[in-house]
C-alpha cells in the first residue's frame, strides 16, 4: 500500500507490517502552524546546512537558519505537501517525533505580494552592505547576525514567492 506509512518485512516467510509513524509540529510564537501524526519527510535549513528528516532518523537538536521548510505528510493514506519560510529557531528530532519552533513562519500561499518581498530583500541586502561598510573592523556580532538573519529570511521568502508565482495560472494576483 503505497500511501501507507508502513513497511513490509519478511522474516522466516512471515509478512509483518511495521508502522513508521513520526509526529510533526511546527510552532511559531503565536500558534501551532502545523501538527500532523505522520510525516514522510521534511527538509529544513539548519546552522550546519540543509537536512532531510524521515522516520527512524537519529535523534538530534539543531539550531535553524532562516530558510525554506518543505514537509510531506500523510492525511489518511494520501501524501500532502506544505512549504513554509522559517526564521531562526530550533529543530528537535526524537525517535517518534519532530518539532520545529521558529521565531517566524510564513506559509507559501501567504507570499502573494512578490514586489513587496523583493523590496524587503533588497532593503535587507543594503542594510547588510551598509553595516559592513560603516563598521570596519569593529563589528557587534549580535547585530551582524540579526541583520544577516533578516537577509536570509527575506531571501527565502523571495525564492518561495517566485516559485509560487510561477506555479499560478496567468492573470491571477501577484
Amino acid at each position: 500500500d503505497r500511501g501507507c506509512p508502513c513497511s513490509l518485512r519478511n522474516r522466516g516467510g512471515e509478512n509483518r507490517k511495521i508502522i513508521l509513524f513520526m509526529r510533526f509540529e511546527l510552532i511559531s510564537p503565536s500558534q501551532t502552524v502545523l501538527s500532523v501524526e505522520s510525516i514522510v519527510a521534511l527538509t529544513v535549513m539548519t546552522e550546519a546546512g540543509e537536512i532531510t528528516v524521515m522516520p527512524h532518523h537519529e535523534p538530534l537538536i539543531s539550531a535553524l537558519r532562516p530558510g525554506i521548510l518543505h514537509v510531506s505528510y500523510y492525511v489518511g493514506h494520501k501524501v500532502h505537501e506544505s512549504t513554509y519560510v522559517t526564521g531562526g529557531g530550533v529543530l528537535s528530532v526524537s525517535n517518534d517525533s519532530v518539532a520545529i519552533i521558529a521565531d517566524f513562519v510564513q506559509d507559501e500561499h501567504d507570499l502573494q505580494d512578490a514586489e513587496f518581498i523583493e523590496a524587503q530583500k533588497t532593503e535587507a541586502e543594503h542594510i547588510v552592505q551598509d553595516f559592513r561598510a560603516n563598521n570596519g573592523s569593529i563589528v557587534d556580532p549580535r547585530k551582524l547576525i540579526e541583520v544577516e538573519y533578516d537577509l536570509l529570511k527575506y531571501t527565502a521568502m523571495h525564492q518561495l514567492a517566485r516559485k509560487f508565482a510561477e506555479s499560478r495560472p496567468p492573470g491571477t494576483r501577484k
